[in-house]
């Protein structure tokens, strides 16, 4: 990660007055990050609850299965709580079923699914801080999730080059 700490002219150490970057991660990972983590990722509406302001993200077209989080068979659902967000979003706008959304906000909390109450997936609670469409009414859901893992990978491939590029060229 980036160290954006620095000096002062006067030598005195200070730390920018900046918000945390987020971290690009699938929604399938989102069982596996710590609550509190700053995230962005892609999901797509599955559906909305007015009056709890909560959307329910899924990482395929909800005519489809969503991703099983891997080695468990569940599946992972983004439960995003869009009370905060500025200026308020309009329901019809950005939450019908089968709009692709790019969400940013922190972990709040994870819910495992239990075979006892049949809920097969497991729910991540995110507190949203800002949304975006990413295809609003798209409905080839599986080509904006391919591309989109595509890309994903491929920005963490980059930043592993960096990484490396920059521990070569650090004195140890």
């Amino acid at each position: 990660m980036n160290n954006l700490a620095g000096t002062s002219k006067s030598g005195i150490a200070f730390v920018p007055n900046t918000p945390p970057a987020s971290n690009l991660v699938l929604l399938s990972e989102l069982p596996q990050i710590a609550p509190g983590t700053k995230v962005r990722f892609l999901g797509c509406v599955n559906s909305y609850d007015a009056l709890s302001a909560t959307v329910v993200l899924i990482d395929k077209y909800p005519s489809h299965t969503s991703t099983k989080v891997k080695g468990s068979g569940q599946s992972v659902q983004a439960l995003l709580d869009v009370s905060l967000v500025l200026p308020p979003v309009t329901p019809k706008e950005l939450f019908e079923v089968g709009t692709w959304l790019t969400v940013i906000g922190y972990v709040a909390y994870r819910k495992p699914g239990s075979s006892r109450t049949r809920q097969s997936s497991d729910s991540v609670g995110v507190q949203v801080l800002m949304l975006l469409s990413s295809g609003e009414g798209t409905k080839s859901g599986g080509m904006q999730d391919e591309r989109y893992i595509r890309a994903v990978e491929a920005r963490r491939k980059g930043m592993r080059v960096l990484e490396k590029a920059r521990d070569a060229y650090e004195p140890h």
